[in-house]
């Protein structure tokens, strides 16, 4: 017998998921709650959806703000050349490539702030890689370590030419806006 679960929770935040197209539809949204009190059945009720696979863990422990790269920023990484760069923290950077790479890589990521002489030489490592939103292109999440003083300048530099801006969607920010802290949950998983 399913009995369900009673509790308080609180609205987070919401946002459009799909849009209706039609009369006989209504639109989605996602929304983030936060509950009053811990409950056990709450805990069960999560570990039952990711064990029949109907939901994914997911926690974002990110503990600093990422930026999205609005203007092209051409960079590149070991002997790849022509790569674009998407979003750089004080911790790393996401870039499109040609290829899969393999986790543990190791190099250098090269670009230029343009419109300004700034030649920017940083050592990174692969941490992921996976398939791209364009169909042959890859993308790959680069740990830049040692060098946090030296991209907040560059982050900097690029905020003031408006070729940043600060990306609003991850969890930390969705849940509090103004504090840095990790965040747990789960995502449904649609057939």
């Amino acid at each position: 017998e399913n009995s369900g679960v009673v509790t308080t929770a609180s609205v987070i935040w919401c946002e459009m998921a799909a849009l209706s197209l039609h009369d006989d539809e209504l639109d989605r949204y996602f929304c983030g709650v936060t509950f009053e009190q811990s409950l056990a059945a709450i805990r069960e009720l999560i570990r039952e959806l990711v064990a029949a696979r109907s939901a994914i863990p997911i926690e974002e422990s990110r503990s600093a703000d990422r930026y999205r790269v609005i203007a092209p920023l051409t960079a590149s990484f070991a002997d790849l050349a022509s790569l674009r760069v998407l979003d750089l923290s004080i911790r790393g950077a996401r870039i499109t490539t040609p290829v899969a790479l393999q986790p543990g890589t190791s190099g250098r990521l090269r670009f230029t702030i343009s419109g300004n002489d700034t030649h920017v030489w940083l050592p990174a490592t692969v941490v992921w890689s996976r398939a791209g939103a364009r169909k042959g292109r890859y993308e790959a999440g680069l740990r830049i370590t040692d060098a946090e003083d030296w991209l907040r300048t560059v982050i900097d530099e690029l905020s003031l030419r408006e070729g940043v801006a600060i990306d609003t969607d991850s969890l930390r920010r969705k849940f509090d806006p103004f504090v840095a802290k990790p965040v747990a949950g789960v995502v449904g998983l649609r057939h």
